[in-house]
C-alpha cells in the first residue's frame, strides 16, 4: 500500500491568472490550499486529500486514483438520449 502522506500547500497567489476562481479565492481570504498526497511505489499519486477552512466553513475533498493503465470500455447512450444542439 501507499506510504504515509506527504503534506504540501498550493499557493494560490502564485498560480497563473487562468487558475479557476483565483481572484475570487484570494478576495475571500484563501491564499493557499493544503493538500496531502499518497504516492505508490511507482511514483504515482494514489490518493489526494484537500481540506480547506474559510470563514468558519470546512470543505474536505478526497480523491482516490486506481486502475492505472486499465482498459476502459465506454458504451454510447441510446440514440433517444442523444441531442444535437
Amino acid at each position: 500500500g501507499p506510504a504515509a502522506p506527504s503534506a504540501l500547500a498550493v499557493d494560490i497567489t502564485k498560480r497563473p491568472a487562468s487558475y479557476p476562481n483565483k481572484n475570487l479565492l484570494i478576495q475571500a481570504g484563501l491564499t493557499s490550499i493544503p493538500l496531502e498526497l499518497w504516492i505508490d511505489g511507482h511514483g504515482r499519486t494514489v490518493k489526494l486529500t484537500e481540506n480547506v477552512s474559510l470563514r468558519g466553513e470546512n470543505a474536505k475533498t478526497d480523491v482516490e486514483l486506481t486502475k492505472y493503465n486499465a482498459d476502459v470500455q465506454i458504451a454510447p447512450p441510446p440514440s433517444d438520449q442523444v441531442g444535437t444542439d
